[in-house]
């Protein structure tokens, strides 16, 4: 897989995926699930209006963020997520010069830090660089979308294909069944391949789950 050799470009998609050192399964605590999305949420936009710190103890921060990130200029559009215990991975279009980087290096150094004071530790989190793979065609952005999505299930954490759109942590529901989600998601781009039909999309992803699963066996 290629890492950060990639020429980052500006309307260009990237499937952006990172693994924790030593494959520490950190985001099996739900909690901190909650705080790496809280960081994919407030780093998006290429300005900030408040403090971080302000932001965090805000009762309706994901509110705030959904409301004020609209017409505001981003570093990146986010299609896609999918927290994993010991990786995530993320579909994202870069939107300004160096949005992806600058965006991935917020975010993970925000998270590193408060896990490392929580946790009374020193040094990454995260392997560094960050992987990425450029989107070049319609058939791959679909299949990488489709690919994150059925993560949990590939990694048997979702142990029924038609309870995928139950985990808690992926982008999937959102794209499904129009559930709100705590990170502004540009979902319509993806949609707009299957005419905007949920259920279109939703047996696009779950027809492929088993082949998925029975290509992840065989990579072990």
């Amino acid at each position: 897989m290629p890492g950060r050799d990639i020429s980052f470009m500006n309307k260009g998609i990237y499937h952006i995926y990172n693994r924790t050192l030593d494959r520490a399964p950190i985001f099996n605590d739900s909690f901190l699930c909650s705080i790496f999305l809280e960081r994919l949420s407030y780093y998006l936009p290429t300005h900030t209006y408040i403090k971080y710190s302000l932001f965090h103890k805000m009762k309706n921060n994901y509110l705030y963020l959904a409301s004020n990130t609209k017409g505001t200029h981003k570093h990146v559009d986010l299609l896609a997520y999918c927290i994993m215990p010991n990786h995530f991975h993320l579909l994202v279009k870069q939107n300004n010069d160096n949005g992806v980087s600058k965006y991935l290096s917020q975010v993970m150094n925000s998270f590193t830090k408060y896990y490392n004071i929580q946790n009374e530790r020193n040094g990454s989190l995260f392997h560094s660089p960050f992987k990425c793979v450029e989107i070049r065609s319609d058939e791959q952005l679909l299949h990488v979308s489709r690919y994150i999505h059925l993560n949990p299930y590939t990694a048997s954490i979702v142990q029924k294909k038609e309870e995928i759109a139950l985990y808690p942590w992926s982008s999937f529901s959102a794209y499904i069944n129009g559930h709100p989600t705590n990170v502004p998601l540009d979902i319509q781009h993806i949609l707009s391949y299957f005419q905007y039909k949920r259920e279109w999309y939703s047996d696009f992803v779950i027809n492929n789950s088993e082949y998925q699963k029975r290509l992840h066996r065989k990579s072990k």
